[in-house]
């Protein structure tokens, strides 16, 4: 990974003023490389990739090396699906839940940190963000508020 002149061989290497920079950084790289620069990173992570086929790489090549103690954000990686339009042939109910389970990979991100991957396409799809939240216990009548 290059910044300028400068050459990292780990995130965790990249000082925080360019981080607090709002910098974006570029991998050249490929394979196992990409998890690896991963190991040890403890802040919440967008990784962008180009196609579907690189996030399941990149998820398998990252279930190899969760083992190693330095694995951190690796152990709660997970990928933003993209949304499957034509799948479903105008299943109105099935393109719902396909955005919310979407909005809730994207929320536990948001809460939890982590690493979330993403194709450009997963980014640019349509996603629901519940908002309110029902308690239910076995045994006990629940009323609706309005």
């Amino acid at each position: 990974m290059t910044d300028g002149a400068t050459v990292y061989n780990s995130l965790k290497k990249v000082e925080a003023r360019q981080w607090s920079a709002n910098r974006s950084f570029h991998l050249p790289v490929a394979g196992a490389a990409r998890p690896w620069l991963c190991l040890g990173f403890d802040r919440p992570l967008l990784i962008l990739l180009p196609d579907s086929r690189q996030v399941r790489d990149f998820m398998a090549d990252a279930d190899s090396i969760r083992a190693i103690p330095e694995a951190g954000l690796l152990n709660v990686a997970e990928s933003l699906p993209e949304i499957a339009l034509a799948s479903f042939g105008g299943d109105r109910q099935m393109l719902e839940a396909q955005k919310a389970e979407r909005g809730e990979a994207v929320s536990r991100w948001a809460d939890s940190g982590g690493i979330l991957l993403a194709t450009p396409g997963a980014l640019m799809g349509p996603l629901s963000l519940g908002g309110d939240r029902l308690a239910l216990d076995k045994g006990h009548v629940t009323g609706r508020a309005r």
